[in-house]
Formats: C-alpha cells, sequence, structure tokens
C-alpha cells in the first residue's frame, strides 16, 4: 500500500479484499492468451495495480514444482503415473511495482489490455 494504514482496513475505500485479488487473477488467466507463467504473473499485477492504485507493488511466490511423468499410457489403457520432481526445484518470486503499470500504458508497443 502507498499508506501502510490502508492494509487495516479502517478505511474500507483503500482497502483491498484478498477475494478481488484472487477474482483479477482468475479472470486474467482465462482472458489472457498465456505465453509463460513469467507473462502471466506479470499482466495479473498489472491489472491488479491498474484496479487498485492505493498499491504501490504486487509480490507473488511459488514453489516451483513440476511432476514427473514416470509411466505413460500403454496400449488399450489411458493414464499415467507422476512422481515427485526431481531437483531442481525451489522457490519462484516476482515483483510488478505502479512503474511497470505507467511505463507499461505509455509504451505504444504494450501488449497490456485493463480488463
Amino acid at each position: 500500500y502507498e499508506n501502510q494504514d490502508d492494509a487495516k482496513g479502517d478505511n474500507p475505500a483503500n482497502y483491498v479484499a484478498a477475494e478481488q485479488v484472487r477474482d483479477i487473477a482468475a479472470s486474467v488467466f482465462h482472458n489472457l492468451e498465456n505465453k509463460s507463467i513469467q507473462h502471466l504473473i506479470y499482466h495479473i499485477g498489472l491489472t491488479i495495480l491498474d484496479r487498485f492504485p492505493q498499491l504501490t507493488e504486487v509480490n507473488f511466490g511459488t514453489n516451483n514444482r513440476t511432476w514427473d511423468t514416470v509411466v505413460e499410457g500403454t496400449d488399450g489403457f489411458k493414464g499415467a503415473v507422476f512422481t515427485e520432481p526431481r531437483p531442481p526445484f525451489g522457490f519462484q518470486g516476482f515483483s510488478v511495482h505502479q512503474e511497470d503499470l505507467a511505463r507499461e500504458k505509455a509504451s505504444a508497443n504494450s501488449e497490456y489490455v485493463a480488463l
């Protein structure tokens, strides 16, 4: 938040509910032609910051885990077996700032479109 006290919710007009952020993320996910997880998260962040200018930045963090296929389907049987990922796996962090949003809005070549 630009004003840290807004995170307390004392001024409902400036408070950002987690449910609203979740709904924006779902909407961007379903409406954007996704080129990569980084592309998707960047556009989710831009949309959140556009909708809530009282926020200075949006941070994302996730475990980087991809299921490995152990057995593909066999003749006459559709199915697969998966296992926990082998290393490397870890943590991904990503931040989007109001400056990123301003740069996208100013760029004639930007693909950012407010939803």
